[in-house]
């Protein structure tokens, strides 16, 4: 699980909820560095990030922008060759604030990067529900 993490991606795959409707929408983004985010942010009208260290995606097709606006929790996710085949594993959640940028529905987007101790964290509180959660089944006798 480590070795996913050594690098760091050049493209995540966002999803998020529709607004219009009950569908998931993805698009792929490109990763961009501290100085080119803060400029964007900036350039929309937005002050950077004072807290925390934020990575930062825009949209990968400079000619087909769609709108989309982050839900919080919003998974970003990275491509992964394997057994010949792509898969996405979860690289990033959508943490920011509500309504903080929510109006940037073009981009640029900020996520924080999930660390280990983050999957452990949710592996730990699932098992924990799952075994409180009892399913009351009922019988009938016909």
């Amino acid at each position: 699980m480590d070795q996913l993490y050594r690098n760091k991606p050049t493209e995540v795959v966002v999803s998020s909820a529709s607004s219009n409707s009950y569908a998931i929408e993805s698009k792929k983004l490109t990763m961009v560095d501290k100085p080119t985010c803060r400029q964007r942010l900036m350039r929309e009208g937005f002050l950077p990030p004072s807290e925390g260290n934020p990575s930062c995606a825009i949209e990968a097709d400079k000619f087909k922008q769609t709108k989309m606006s982050l839900a919080m929790g919003s998974p970003f996710q990275m491509a992964v060759g394997y057994g010949g085949r792509t898969r996405y594993f979860l690289y990033g959640m959508n943490f920011q604030i509500r309504d903080t940028y929510e109006e940037l529905v073009y981009g640029p987007y900020l996520f924080d990067a999930v660390v280990m101790s983050d999957l452990e964290w949710v592996l730990a509180n699932m098992q924990e529900k799952e075994q409180q959660t009892s399913f009351q089944s009922a019988t009938r006798n016909e």
